[in-house]
């Protein structure tokens, strides 16, 4: 093996660890995104339905 092979091999070492970054990151950004608008679809659920929620009247038991 001469020296650009070695040059060659040295340069698709460092795109494929360069391209492995590249998709780490996205995949990151990605899910962070994904938690992000769950976490905001669980807070308007909840404002959602609180305010729609009416409070039940509690019927009381009658004595005898």
């Amino acid at each position: 093996m001469n020296a650009i092979d070695a040059l060659v091999l040295a340069f698709l070492a460092l795109a494929d660890l360069a391209l492995i970054a590249y998709l780490r990151h996205v995949r990151v950004r990605r899910v962070r995104v994904q938690r992000m608008m769950r976490s905001l679809e669980f807070a308007l659920q909840r404002e959602i339905f609180a305010s729609v929620a009416v409070p039940r009247k509690r019927h009381l038991l009658r004595a005898g």
